[in-house]
This record gives C-alpha cells, sequence and structure tokens, in this order.
C-alpha cells in the first residue's frame, strides 16, 4: 500500500473535508437543497431515473461496444484507490477506451465509482423496473475530442458512463482486490491496486443494455453524460458488500445515492431487447427456421464436466442424419474451465451426479445457457475438425474461447466423484495431428487473458498452434444425436 506523503495527504483530506461542507446525501446539505449550489441540479435532464423495461424503445442503432484495453492488463500502468469521501473511487491510469454501443466516438476511461445503500434493499442510483440493486458502479469516460474534463462537462455527449449493477452471490474475486484495504483508507488516503483486467468487472452479457441522455448524479449535476445501464448485473458476495459498508465507520459514507429524477420527457432505448427478464423467468426460443417456439421445459442432465460443448445444425446438410456426414455438419462450442471461484449454474448441472448411475438422467431447473459461456465471446480459435468420439465424423466446425469459465476445486472433486459409480475418468482424446490444416483467431489479443505474455498465430495461417490441453467431452450429446 501507498499513502503519499505528508502534505499530499493533509492536502486531499482538506479538499475532502470542504467538499463534504458542501454537499452530502442526508439533511440540509441532502440531494433537496443541491441546487441551492449547483443550480444544474435542478434542469430537466437529470440522473439517475428509474428504467421500466416494458416501456424502452427497441434502437437498432445502438450496436455493439468495442472494449479498448480492458482485457489486457499491459495498457494499465496503475489502479488508485481513494476514499474522498463520498465513495469508492478507482482512478485508471493507461489507455482504456470504448466505441461503438451508439457513441460519436472514442471515449477514454478516466475512473470508475460505487453507490451502495445500508440493506442490499437500495444502493444502485438507477431503478430497473421498480427494483434497485445493493449497488451499483460507474465507469466514467471522456470523449477525446475533448482534452480537459472541465470542456467536457459542457458538452452535452462529454462523457459516457457505464453503469453496471451488483446483485448478491458468489465473491467477485476482482472487486475484492480494490475493497481489501478500505478499512484502512480514511477520507483523502489511496491505496494502489494490482492492475487486472478491466473486463472482468463487466457483466457477460454486454449486448443487453439501456441508453439514455442524462447528468452526473453528484454536484455539479452537469447534463454532459451519456448513460448506458447493463441490464444484466455482476455478482458480489454479501461479505463483500459488508466490506464497503464499513466506510460509514471512517468517514460516514452510506446511502451514497442519488433519488430518482424525473424523465421530463426523455425517452429509454434498449438494444438487444430480450422477451422477458433474464433473471430466470419463463422464456422461449425460437428455433432456427423460425416456425414455432421451443420452451425450455426441462433440461437432462448430460454429464459434460469440464467443458460446456454446445451442438448447433447446419440446415443446409440436413437431410434425414447426414449432417453426420456433412464436412460442416456441425458447429461446436469449446469452453475451458479453470480452477477457481464456484460456478452456481454449473452447480445446478452436477449437484445430482453421485445418484447417477449409468443410463440415469435427471432435471434440472432451467437457466440462461449464456451463463455457461464466457464472459468474452469475441476473441476464439477456428479450425475443421472432427468429433472427438467414434465415430469421430469429420462434420465440425470447431470453435474454441480463449477466455475460460471458473469453477471450484470442490466442483471439479464432484465430477470426478463419477470414476467410482462408472468408471469415468480421464476421458480426453489425445492431441491429433493438424495434417496441414491451418487454425484461425479472431479478435487477437497482443497478451494472455491470464496476465503472462504470449504469441499468437495471425490468420493467414503461417504457423500452427497446437490444440493443447482441449478437454471435451461430447460422448452423451453424440450419443443423442445419432438418436436423431
Amino acid at each position: 500500500m501507498h499513502f503519499g506523503n505528508m502534505k499530499l495527504v493533509i492536502l486531499l483530506v482538506s479538499l475532502a473535508v470542504v467538499a463534504r461542507a458542501e454537499w452530502s446525501y442526508s439533511g440540509a446539505s441532502g440531494p433537496d437543497f443541491w441546487a441551492l449550489e449547483y443550480p444544474a441540479c435542478s434542469k430537466a435532464r437529470q440522473s439517475p431515473v428509474q428504467i421500466m423495461h416494458e416501456e424502452a424503445i427497441a434502437d437498432d442503432d445502438l450496436n455493439s461496444f468495442r472494449f479498448h484495453g480492458y482485457d489486457d492488463i499491459q495498457t494499465l500502468d496503475n489502479l488508485t484507490v481513494w476514499n474522498d469521501g463520498y465513495t469508492v473511487t478507482v482512478r485508471v491510469h493507461g489507455d482504456l477506451a470504448i466505441e461503438g454501443g451508439g457513441l460519436e466516438g472514442m471515449y477514454a476511461l478516466q475512473h470508475f465509482h460505487f453507490h451502495w445503500g445500508s440493506t442490499d434493499r437500495f444502493g444502485s442510483e438507477h431503478f430497473l423496473d421498480g427494483e434497485a440493486y445493493p449497488l451499483e458502479m460507474h465507469l466514467v469516460h471522456k470523449t477525446v475530442r475533448h482534452r480537459k474534463i472541465a470542456a467536457a462537462l459542457e458538452d452535452p455527449k462529454g462523457l459516457a458512463v457505464l453503469g453496471v449493477f451488483a446483485k448478491i452471490g458468489r465473491p467477485h474475486p476482482y472487486f475484492q482486490a480494490i475493497i481489501d484495504n478500505l478499512r484502512l483508507l480514511d477520507i483523502g488516503d489511496y491505496a494502489n491496486v494490482r492492475p487486472f483486467p478491466m473486463s472482468e468487472l463487466l457483466p457477460g452479457n454486454r449486448e443487453t443494455y439501456y441508453r439514455y441522455n442524462g447528468s452526473l448524479t453528484t454536484p455539479p449535476c452537469s447534463e454532459s453524460v451519456v448513460w448506458t445501464v447493463f441490464r444484466e448485473p455482476i455478482e458480489i458476495s454479501e461479505e463483500q458488500i459488508e466490506q464497503v459498508r464499513m466506510l460509514s465507520k471512517i468517514s460516514n459514507v452510506t446511502d451514497n445515492y442519488r433519488p430518482i429524477q424525473s424523465l421530463n420527457g426523455r425517452r429509454i432505448f434498449v438494444r438487444n431487447q430480450p422477451a422477458t427478464s433474464v433473471y430466470g423467468a419463463k422464456e422461449s426460443i425460437n428455433n432456427p427456421s423460425g416456425d414455432a417456439a421451443l420452451p425450455l421445459a426441462s433440461l437432462f442432465l448430460i454429464l459434460a464436466p469440464l467443458v460446456a460443448a454446445v451442438l448447433k445444425f447446419n440446415y443446409t446438410c440436413m437431410d434425414g442424419r447426414w449432417f453426420l456426414t456433412c464436412s460442416k455438419g456441425l458447429a461446436v462450442l469449446g469452453v475451458f474451465a479453470k480452477i477457481g471461484r464456484p460456478h452456481p449454474y454449473f452447480q445446478a448441472i452436477i449437484d445430482n451426479l453421485r445418484l447417477l448411475d449409468i443410463g440415469d438422467y435427471a432435471n434440472v431447473r432451467p437457466f440462461p445457457m449464456s451463463e455457461l459461456l464466457p464472459g468474452n465471446r469475441e476473441t476464439y480459435y477456428r479450425y475443421n475438425g472432427s468429433l472427438t468420439t467414434p465415430p469421430c465424423s469429420e462434420s465440425v466446425v470447431w470453435t474454441v474461447f480463449r477466455e475460460p469459465i471458473e469453477i471450484s476445486e470442490e466442483q471439479i472433486e464432484q465430477v470426478r466423484m463419477l470414476s467410482k459409480i462408472s468408471n469415468v475418468t480421464d476421458n480426453y482424446r489425445p492431441i491429433q495431428s493438424l495434417n496441414g490444416r491451418r487454425i484461425f483467431v479472431r479478435n487477437q489479443p497482443a497478451t494472455s487473458v491470464y496476465g503472462a505474455k504470449e504469441s499468437i498465430n495471425n490468420p493467414s495461417g503461417d504457423a500452427a498452434l497446437p490444440l493443447a490441453s482441449l478437454f471435451l467431452i461430447l460422448a452423451p450429446l453424440v450419443a443423442a444425436v445419432l438418436k436423431y
């Protein structure tokens, strides 16, 4: 930890004390009185707002974001956590930026901070369908059109802020890295945090988001923000939110969220509008022909321990059962799993393994299949190959994602317990020769997603990547296909 020199600490503390005398979140200097000192706080395009999904307008002009440097710690010089007396602010020293997402040009990441409540019922500044989350993170980006933040604050599109909700669930290791030293930070104190990929703080689904024009949610309330609020939350644990709340004992920071502001005729837009909630409400999934909907009635427990392998049929090859003889009849997504934090949806699959003898099955309560995919689905490898089990049909277009999901040591041990029931263990096929085939890569990263520098062959296929450690279990799925 690094706490600046004495003069700097005194200066920061003095500035924080002066600032706290001007406004707060309660009493005579609370939100109802901010406009007395900051007139913009009473204008018509203020934030935060209530977001009602059914009232949001689908906008085809809202496209995918492009995140520059978010997956690469080499672009980060340093992260500095600061207790400014109002929130936890993390200054980002490095070259990170976003574009796309319906924004006009590129916006550079300046910092991110948090808003939270004293209970789990409140804390987020934005509400979604009448509900608040315990915490909300704001990633503040400044347009590269302006060199100084003062100029950006005068521009209606000077800032682009990404709002990310947090719900209570499994612990978040990178959030933990930020909050580890909070109990030591008095007002004005700061600490350095070891850089990590900023993409780890974003939700897995970055395609569904809400958009509106608004303001800063704290004084001076400048109406200079293009707001993006992601629909899908990240997860943090109850213990982690309690660590954040401990700041109330140091600097009286608690319930640091501004009340909902009126839309005053503004419209909220949505990208990639889902039919229903992404949090478990019953949904239907359209089949590729669009003729009918397939309900998520029941998922049959299929034993695929280390990798989520998804089969998709190529309908141009569908002629009876002959997709297995078509060179591109199957598309398989390969997802690695590394040991880390527990995965709740993987747990739902393996909970009953110890009860399943050969041929047995169990129903699993449906969940969003996207939860089994990695957060970064933009970087992947592609080659033409085969099934990894008999009949070894060379009918597969392989996609192997670079980023793994995480499962815990306890969860992989649960899978290994199958060896006591049906002698299923080490069920991976040895590496096969490329025999002149080429492997292609999309969105080639400069370095490894794990932090160690690596080289990756370019899409021209001048060199070959070894098919190292691809533990794919396809036998159950193929058996189901062969009965088609």
